[in-house]
């Protein structure tokens, strides 16, 4: 699962900003997918890691208000998610981050959700409806810190319910 980080310090600047690395990420992540791929968008590893503190950073000397900056990195990562389903075969996703997975939908033109298989408490695979070419994907939404470390695979090979361990 190739890992590409996306540089949230482009929602901070202009909209050539932000679209260049779009484009950048979009290419890259279907390039992924062409290749069997399941490649992995993401805007920071962890709370504390690099990525934030050079986002932070951008972000103060933007003067940008901080729900603007989320509301943009959401969107942006929405509309690479909606390049590589537009440009692949690809008709199952994850939306990770709580405000992220809301403004990414709202690119993808989906209205609603039915759940299909349990994954982890109020995170189910769903069933995605809208008037576009995403109807019918199916795609989970999940908080930022929500799920086990191979989470993201799960649900590539189809989620449901896992038997207990035993220690």
């Amino acid at each position: 699962m190739p890992l590409l980080p996306f540089d949230a310090r482009a929602a901070c600047g202009s909209n050539d900003d932000l679209d260049a690395e779009v484009a950048r990420l979009s290419r890259a992540a279907l390039s992924a997918a062409h290749d069997g791929a399941s490649p992995l968008v993401h805007s920071a590893a962890g709370h504390d890691g690099a990525q934030v503190g050079a986002f932070r950073t951008a972000l103060a000397a933007s003067g940008m208000a901080p729900d603007t900056a989320a509301r943009r990195i959401g969107e942006g990562l929405g509309r690479i998610l909606d390049g590589v389903l537009r440009g692949s075969d690809i008709r199952r996703a994850v939306i990770s981050g709580g405000d992220t997975s809301g403004h990414a939908m709202r690119q993808l033109g989906l209205s609603a959700l039915t759940a299909l298989a349990p994954t982890i408490p109020g995170a189910a695979l769903c069933l995605a409806y809208g008037d576009g070419p995403h109807d019918g994907l199916e795609i989970a939404l999940k908080g930022g810190q929500m799920g086990s470390p191979d989470y993201f695979g799960w649900i590539r090979d189809g989620g449901g319910p896992r038997a207990q361990e035993h220690s």
